[in-house]
C-alpha cells in the first residue's frame, strides 16, 4: 500500500511539471529611451532627503505641506490652527532659515523670509522633498537648516485624475489633474479648491469655569492652479513654461480672552517659471527665469486696519555642468535676483538687487561624497562675506 501511494505522488508531480513546460510565451517589448537629467535639488549633498510617502499622500489628497510635515520628517512644526500660520524648524534652525524652492528657484519673500506651509497644497505638486543640512552656499543664507523642494515630474502619458472629499466642520475639497503627452510636446493642468468652516468645539481655559465653546470666525478658502506647457525642439533640448496661481482667504478668530473678531487676511500669489535644459555628452546647460508677484491684504474693521503688502521678484539663473565618466563633477552657477516691495510701514518702494557666483567641484563614489563649493555674492553693489 505504501509503494502504490508513493508512486501516485511521484506521477502527479511529474505530470504537473510536464504540463507547465508546455506553455511558452514570448513577449516583445518596445525600446525605451532613458535620459538622465540632474535636477536642481540634487546640487547639494544633503544629510537626508525625505519624500512624501505614497500611502500618506493618498490620505492627504486635500492636505497641505504642513499636514505632511506634521506626520512625517524630522521637523518641529509650529502651527496656529487651520486658519493660522504654520512654520517649520529643521535641525534647530528657525523658520526663516529654511529655503522654499520651486524647481530650484527660491520663493522666499525678503519682507519677512517666512514660509506659511498651510498655503502650499500637496495636490499641485508631483514631487515634494525635504532636504536637511546646511545649503547656504547653494541657496543663499536662507537655507542654513535645510530646504523644501517643490516640483513637477515630466509627464510620460495621457492622464486624468479627479477627487472630491468631505470632512467634519464644513470641510469640502476637490481637484483635478490632467495631462496630454504628444511626441515632442505636452500639456498639463492641475487645480485645487478647498473650503472649511472650522467651527469645532474647544474648552476655553482662559475663561472662568473653562466653558466649552465653538470656534467662531475661523473659516478658510483656498484655490490653486498649476498649468504647464512643454516642448522638445530637438534632441537633448527641453523647454518648459509653468504658471502657478494661489489664492487663500482666511478669517482670523479672536483670542481666547476676546469676545469676537472681524479680522481677515487674503494671500494671493502668481508665479511664472520658464526653464531650458540642454545636454550633450558630458556637458549640461540649465537656464531658468521666474517672475513672482504676491499680495497680502489684512483687514480689521473693528480696529480700522486695512493694509496691503505687495512683493515682486525677477529671478534668473544659469548653470553649466560637466560630468565625466570618472567620479568627478564640476559646475558653475550664476544667479541674479531683483526684488520690489511695497508696504504701509515704508514711505517708498523698497528694492534690492543680488548677484551670485557659485563654483562647485564634487567627488562621488559608492561609499562617500565630497564637495567643495563657494558662494560669492553681491547685494546692492556691496560684496557680502563669502559662504563656503
Amino acid at each position: 500500500m505504501m509503494k502504490r501511494s508513493g508512486f501516485f505522488v511521484f506521477a502527479l508531480l511529474f505530470s504537473l511539471r510536464l504540463s507547465a513546460q508546455e506553455v511558452d510565451t514570448l513577449l516583445l517589448l518596445q525600446a525605451v529611451e532613458v535620459q538622465g537629467v540632474q535636477q536642481p535639488n540634487r546640487r547639494q549633498p544633503a544629510l537626508q532627503v525625505y519624500q512624501v510617502d505614497s500611502l500618506l499622500r493618498r490620505s492627504l489628497v486635500a492636505g497641505s505641506v504642513a499636514d505632511w510635515l506634521a506626520l512625517q520628517g524630522p521637523v518641529s512644526l509650529r502651527s496656529y490652527g487651520p486658519a493660522g500660520l504654520a512654520t517649520a524648524s529643521v535641525r534647530g534652525a528657525g523658520s526663516q532659515q529654511m529655503a522654499l524652492l520651486w524647481d530650484g528657484m527660491s520663493l522666499l519673500n525678503p519682507m519677512n523670509s517666512t514660509v506659511d506651509l498651510n498655503l502650499l497644497p500637496l495636490w499641485l505638486f508631483s514631487d515634494v522633498q525635504l532636504q536637511t543640512g546646511s545649503s547656504a552656499s547653494d541657496f543663499s543664507s536662507g537655507a542654513i537648516g535645510g530646504a523644501l523642494h517643490l516640483g513637477q515630474a515630466l509627464p510620460e502619458a495621457d492622464h486624468l485624475a479627479l477627487f472630491t472629499e468631505a470632512r467634519s466642520f464644513g470641510d469640502f475639497s476637490g481637484g483635478w489633474a490632467a495631462t496630454h503627452r504628444g511626441k515632442r510636446w505636452w500639456l498639463s493642468s492641475r487645480g485645487h479648491r478647498r473650503t472649511a468652516d472650522n467651527d469645532f468645539p474647544y474648552v476655553n481655559t482662559a475663561k472662568p469655569g473653562a466653558p466649552e465653546e465653538r470656534l467662531a470666525h475661523g473659516a478658510t478658502a483656498s484655490t490653486g492652479l498649476m498649468h504647464e506647457i512643454g516642448w522638445l525642439p530637438a534632441q537633448n533640448h527641453r523647454l518648459r513654461l509653468r504658471w502657478w496661481y494661489q489664492a487663500n482667504d482666511r478669517q482670523l478668530p479672536a483670542s481666547m480672552t476676546s469676545s469676537a473678531s472681524s479680522a481677515s487676511q487674503a494671500d494671493t500669489a502668481s508665479r511664472v517659471l520658464l526653464s531650458y535644459h540642454f545636454g550633450w555628452r558630458h556637458w549640461g546647460v540649465q537656464a531658468r527665469a521666474a517672475y513672482l508677484k504676491e499680495l497680502n491684504a489684512y483687514t480689521d474693521p473693528q480696529q480700522g486696519f486695512r493694509e496691503r503688502h505687495r512683493f515682486q521678484a525677477l529671478l534668473n539663473e544659469l548653470q553649466l555642468q560637466y560630468c565625466s565618466e570618472r567620479p568627478w563633477q564640476a559646475s558653475l552657477l550664476l544667479q541674479q535676483a531683483h526684488y520690489w516691495a511695497q508696504s504701509p510701514n515704508y514711505a517708498d518702494r523698497i528694492t534690492q538687487s543680488r548677484y551670485a557666483l557659485v563654483p562647485t567641484l564634487r567627488y562621488q563614489n559608492r561609499h562617500s561624497t565630497s564637495q567643495l563649493q563657494v558662494r560669492v555674492e553681491q547685494v546692492d553693489g556691496q560684496l557680502v562675506p563669502i559662504t563656503p
